[in-house]
């Protein structure tokens, strides 16, 4: 159901890009995110179902990979995503969207933005962390946006509008770069 769901809602609802260097991955866990920051000590690694970002080389000369901890998703991977900032999981119709809700969450605290749907409903949240008083990391998270892309044509053209992220999130990655390739 979930191939299912992710050819369905990718092919009307997210952009393809012609640029050879921004790449999607599907269900692959982070085994190059670092174990234990706070957020997934005793975890498993976050698995999104959808991730979209820059692979490791966009980032040369910069070494990425050994100046950002975290920055590299996926081990011993020189096409490895690196710093992305969307990403998405998807679910059956009516099941489990609290859950799907709660690994976008945890998704959400190693990216920027992520969406949770089941096809009908979707829900866009942002994401960032910031020291609390004790001086530990709090990660939050921000619902900005949600639609139901069935039932009318308004709340299509609504999820197709909250897709645009990905937009934005394509240009965050790209001028991330750029600042670290200028440092």
């Amino acid at each position: 159901m979930p191939a299912t769901m992710v050819f369905e809602v990718g092919v009307h609802m997210l952009k393809e890009y012609d640029d050879d260097g921004y790449q999607r991955v599907f269900n692959q866990p982070f085994t190059g995110f670092p174990k234990d920051v706070g957020f997934n000590n005793g975890l498993s690694a976050p698995q999104p179902d959808f991730v979209e970002g820059l692979e490791m080389q966009e980032y040369d000369p910069f070494p990425v990979d050994e100046y950002v901890e975290g920055a590299v998703l996926y081990k011993d991977n020189p096409g490895s995503l690196s710093l992305p900032h969307f990403a998405g999981e998807w679910k059956g119709c009516g099941k489990h969207m609290e859950k799907a809700k709660l690994q976008s969450r945890y998704d959400g605290a190693a990216l920027i933005t992520t969406f949770p749907t089941d096809g009908t409903n979707i829900n866009f949240y942002a994401h960032h962390a910031a020291p609390s008083d004790d001086g530990m990391l709090k990660y939050y998270q921000y619902q900005y946006a949600s639609a139901n892309v069935k039932d009318t044509y308004q709340g299509h053209k609504d999820g197709r509008r909250g897709i645009n992220e990905q937009d934005h999130a394509r240009k965050q990655s790209y001028a991330l770069r750029d600042q670290l390739k200028e440092h």
